[in-house]
C-alpha cells in the first residue's frame, strides 16, 4: 500500500453580527485505513484585505473531534504569524505527555481542526488556501501502532501529501436587489417576486412593507 494523506477545506460559513467570523473545518482523509495520524505542518494563507495582517491574534483553531485528546497540542496555542498573510500551523502528538492513543486515519474525511477568524472588511474574497506545500509535506507523518512513543518509537512520512481545495468566497456580501414585479395590488393571493443577490439561506432580520390598503 502506498500511504497518502490529503488535506482539504470543508464546512465554510460565516458567523456573528459583530464582529462577523468566517469559520471553516480542515479535513484530513488517507487512501486506506492503516494509518494513525501522528503529526502535520499547514501553513495558511488568506486575504489581508478581507482579515487583516499577522492575523493569529484574532483566529481560534480547535482540535477536530476525533482529534480532541490529550494526545495531540493545542494548535491555538502553538500557531504562529509565518508572514503577514500566512499562518504556520503546527499540529500533532505532545511529547510531553507519557502515554498516546493516535487517531486512525481513514478513507471517509474527518475533521482535523476548526478555525474561526474574524472578519476585517466586508465585500472582499477569503482568499484562504495552502501555501508552501513543497515543504510541509516533510512534516506528514504517522505511526503503525496508535499507542509509539513518538520520542523513542518509529514513526514514518506519508509517501504523498495532498492539498485539494482552497476557500475563495466573497465574505458578508451586501444584499441587493435588482428587481421586483410592479404594480402589485396587495390583494389576498397577489404574489411578490423580488429578485436580486445575496439574501442568506435564512430571514434573519430582513422584512417586506407594503401601504395600509384603506389609506394608501
Amino acid at each position: 500500500l502506498i500511504n497518502d494523506i490529503s488535506f482539504s477545506f470543508a464546512n465554510a460559513q460565516e458567523t456573528g453580527t459583530v464582529p462577523k467570523y468566517f469559520e471553516f473545518d480542515i479535513m484530513a482523509q488517507a487512501d486506506n485505513s492503516n494509518t494513525y495520524f501522528d503529526n502535520c505542518l499547514l501553513r495558511i494563507g488568506y486575504n489581508t484585505t478581507a482579515f487583516g495582517s499577522n492575523v493569529v491574534p484574532n483566529v481560534t483553531i480547535t482540535k477536530g473531534a476525533n482529534f480532541n485528546s490529550v494526545t495531540y497540542i493545542d494548535p491555538d496555542a502553538n500557531a504562529i504569524n509565518q508572514t503577514s498573510s500566512v499562518m504556520g500551523v503546527p499540529f500533532g502528538t505532545d511529547f510531553n505527555q507519557t502515554s498516546w492513543n493516535r487517531t486512525l486515519i481513514t478513507t471517509t474525511p474527518q475533521q482535523l481542526l476548526h478555525f474561526k477568524i474574524e472578519i476585517q472588511n466586508c465585500n472582499e474574497l477569503s482568499n484562504i488556501d495552502f501555501t508552501d506545500i513543497s515543504s510541509t509535506p516533510l512534516f506528514s507523518l504517522y505511526a503503525a501502532n496508535p499507542t509509539e512513543n513518538p520520542l523513542t518509537g518509529t514513526l514514518f512520512k506519508y509517501v504523498n501529501t495532498f492539498y485539494l481545495n482552497s476557500l475563495n468566497q466573497l465574505l458578508c456580501p451586501t444584499l441587493q436587489i435588482t428587481s421586483f414585479n410592479s404594480p402589485v395590488n396587495g390583494g389576498v393571493g397577489d404574489i411578490v417576486t423580488i429578485t436580486g443577490n445575496n439574501f442568506g439561506n435564512t430571514r434573519g432580520n430582513g422584512q417586506v412593507k407594503f401601504k395600509n390598503a384603506d389609506d394608501g
